[in-house]
């Protein structure tokens, strides 16, 4: 009698437990449904901000308004510190990233 009892017991716990189980693949399923729905929305908008950039790179490039007066090439090579490391000057030398002048 108390071989059944115990046998009918496991059996009640096992029934709960697969449906636990059910409940838990059900929303499972139902989470990876949503998941997919959203990498498939972030897909789309990824495609559409590619294909925007793509067209606007296709766009001619135009400058903004000068903002004033700007000075010539000539001008600018007057002014040693502020040029970037390997520019040439007029008498054939680059500035290094320390300033100093090399002679070609």
């Amino acid at each position: 009698m108390q071989l059944q009892q115990a046998t009918a017991r496991d059996v009640a716990n096992l029934k709960r437990e697969i449906e636990q189980l059910k409940v838990k693949q059900d929303q499972i399923a139902t989470d990876n449904s949503k998941g997919i729905e959203q990498l498939k929305a972030k897909q789309e908008d990824m495609a559409r901000l590619r294909a925007k950039a793509s067209e606007q790179s296709a766009l001619p490039m135009t400058s903004p308004p000068s903002a004033g007066p700007t000075q010539s090439p000539q001008a600018e090579c007057g002014r040693g510190r502020h040029r970037r490391a390997g520019s040439t000057h007029r008498g054939g030398s680059t500035t290094t990233a320390n300033g100093n002048r090399n002679k070609r």
